[in-house]
């Protein structure tokens, strides 16, 4: 009996392991309004991606899947670059908050952060949020290049700029619910 349950188990997970149906066929990113359907070619030796209108290509053997999420973060990337970067940097303008360079990243528990030097980075996962709550996102982080805390002079300057904030902060705590499974892991 016990091998039978162990052998359940070893055939559950490799089936999971293979399974091309645990990466999406379709990546929708509410925040810039776009929809990618999605193939994988396995032939390919290297992994890598491609883009072609509404379609992300993502080669490289379906085994790996950590190698294919990354691939799939780095094509997403690129979205961020293309339409987060310029509403950022209106943003600076038109709050006079400037910052010196952008990255975006796939963190694991922060949606953005501010260095010293006014470096900002965000998480690519923010594609999956409504855009209201990434432009929250935006000014938080641009407050910090002013305040690199969160004092009462930090929370008054992001008050001026939206003074309905606590709303969003709110919406924030729980905004892991917006992204689908296969990005969460």
């Amino acid at each position: 009996m016990q091998q039978l349950s162990i052998h359940f188990l070893f055939e559950r997970l490799f089936s999971f392991a293979y399974n091309k149906s645990y990466f999406p066929s379709e990546i929708h990113l509410p925040a810039i309004s776009k929809t990618y359907f999605v193939e994988y070619q396995k032939k390919a030796d290297v992994f890598r991606w491609e883009k072609k209108g509404s379609h992300l290509i993502i080669y490289g053997s379906h085994r790996r899947r950590t190698l294919i999420r990354k691939q799939i973060f780095q094509a997403l990337k690129t979205d961020c670059q293309m339409a987060f970067t310029p509403r950022l940097r209106e943003m600076s303008q038109q709050y006079n908050l400037s910052f010196r360079n952008v990255r975006y990243k796939t963190q694991k528990t922060l949606w953005g952060s501010c260095s010293e030097l006014k470096n900002l980075n965000f998480n690519i996962r923010l594609l999956f949020l409504p855009t209201p709550l990434v432009e929250y996102v935006f000014l938080h982080e641009l407050c910090h290049t002013r305040h690199l805390d969160h004092s009462k002079r930090f929370w008054s300057l992001v008050q001026q700029h939206d003074p309905h904030y606590k709303i969003q902060e709110k919406k924030l705590e729980s905004a892991s619910e917006y992204l689908p499974q296969w990005a969460k892991l």
